[in-house]
């Protein structure tokens, strides 16, 4: 005779597990609590079932760009900013420009036109 594991079922017969003696006490006690697990079961089924159909059905795109373009580009970007960045460090050194604008550097900062 099969009996089944509820509140009202004999200690001898039937030995409930942890987790549903925890599940049973807290809708005993906060019917709210209840309906929430009772239904978030099935939310977490439905969300499941709709990013497995995603997953199964949805491709990402092919990146047409390879990633040795990628690197290419960045060492053509790094090599680039190197001119400017030891030309600033220069006119910083030596207090004048290169580009000859007719500016003249007064102190750190401040500049002066010979107009």
């Amino acid at each position: 005779m099969i009996v089944s594991c509820n509140e009202q079922a004999p200690q001898d017969i039937c030995t409930p597990t942890v987790v549903s003696t925890f599940i049973n006490r807290i809708t005993l006690n906060f019917p709210f609590f209840g309906a929430f697990a009772f239904w978030a079961q099935f939310g977490f089924l439905g969300l499941f079932a709709v990013v497995a159909a995603t997953g199964l059905v949805w491709t990402p795109g092919l990146r047409e760009r390879s990633v040795e373009d990628e690197e290419n580009e960045e060492e053509e970007g790094l090599l680039g900013t190197t001119g400017r960045r030891t030309r600033a460090a220069w006119e910083d050194l030596t207090g004048r420009t290169a580009s000859g604008s007719g500016a003249r550097h007064n102190g750190y900062g401040a500049v002066e036109s010979e107009d």
